[in-house]
C-alpha cells in the first residue's frame, strides 16, 4: 500500500495533475485530461476534454483507424479510477 501511495505522489509531482472535485450531479467533466501512461512516454501528447452527463448518455466517437479513439476511452476510464482512489 505504501508503494502505491508513493507512486501516486510521484506521478502527481511529475505531471500537471490536479485533485478531483466531486459534486452530487450525475456528470463527469474533465478539462485538459491526460492519459497517465502516454503523458509520461510522449512529449507530444495533446490533452483532451470530456463532458459526460445523464442527459447525454450516448456519444459517438468517429475518426480514421489509429486516430486514438480507443486510447481516448481508456483515458477516461483511467482518470475515473484514479479520481476514486
Amino acid at each position: 500500500m505504501v508503494d502505491f501511495i508513493a507512486c501516486l505522489a510521484e506521478y502527481a509531482m511529475k505531471t500537471p495533475s490536479v485533485r478531483p472535485s466531486f459534486s452530487p450531479s450525475m456528470s463527469m467533466i474533465i478539462k485538459q485530461g491526460r492519459h497517465p501512461l502516454l503523458d509520461l512516454a510522449s512529449e507530444n501528447f495533446i490533452p483532451n476534454d470530456v463532458y459526460l452527463s445523464f442527459e447525454s448518455r450516448v456519444n459517438i466517437i468517429t475518426g480514421p483507424n489509429m486516430a486514438g479513439k480507443s486510447t481516448y476511452l481508456k483515458q477516461i476510464c483511467l482518470l475515473q479510477v484514479l479520481a476514486q482512489t
